[in-house]
C-alpha cells in the first residue's frame, strides 16, 4: 500500500529486490523487400518481500513484418504485440493481452510522406494498470514533412 500524501512522481520500494531473465532478439532481412523482426522477454522479478514485482509481466513479445517493394514509394508493416499476465499493488491479477498494429506509408516527394495506421486493430483489452484503460482500436492518418 502506498502513501500518496507525499508523492513526488516516483515510487520506489525500499530494500533490495531481484530480477532475472532472458531477452531474445531477431532482425532478419528475409528478402530485399521483406524484413522480419521479433523479440521475446522472459523475466522473473521479485520485490524485497519476495512478491512478484507489480505491473511487470513475466513474458512479453513482439513480432513485426515490414514490406517495401523494390523501386516503390509504398511501405507496409504489421506488428503483433504480446504482454503476459502481471500483478497489481495488492497482487491482484492483471490479464495479459495480444494486440495488432497495421501501418502503410507512401513517400510522396523526397520530403513529404503520407501514412495511415491502425493501432490495436483487434481491439484488445490492453489495461496494464487496473482502472486505467489502454487505447481501444484507433485509426490515424497524416503527413510527415522533413525540413
Amino acid at each position: 500500500e502506498f502513501d500518496l500524501e507525499g508523492y513526488s512522481g516516483y515510487l520506489q520500494t525500499q530494500g533490495r529486490g531481484q530480477v532475472q531473465g532472458v531477452e531474445l532478439l531477431l532482425d532478419w532481412p528475409v528478402t530485399d523487400s521483406l524484413a522480419l523482426r521479433a523479440s521475446a522477454t522472459l523475466m522473473d522479478s521479485e520485490d524485497p518481500q519476495g512478491n512478484t514485482r507489480i505491473y511487470r509481466p513475466d513474458q512479453q513479445g513482439a513480432l513485426s513484418l515490414e514490406f517495401t517493394p523494390p523501386n516503390s514509394a509504398l511501405g507496409l508493416s504489421s506488428a503483433l504485440l504480446y504482454r503476459g499476465d502481471s500483478r497489481g499493488i495488492n497482487q491482484q491479477l492483471i490479464k495479459g493481452y495480444t494486440s495488432l498494429d497495421l501501418r502503410a506509408n507512401w513517400q510522396l516527394t523526397a520530403k513529404v510522406a503520407s501514412f495511415v495506421r491502425v493501432e490495436n486493430a483487434l481491439d484488445a483489452d490492453n489495461r496494464e494498470i487496473p482502472g486505467f484503460y489502454g487505447v481501444n482500436s484507433a485509426f490515424y492518418a497524416g503527413l510527415t514533412i522533413h525540413f
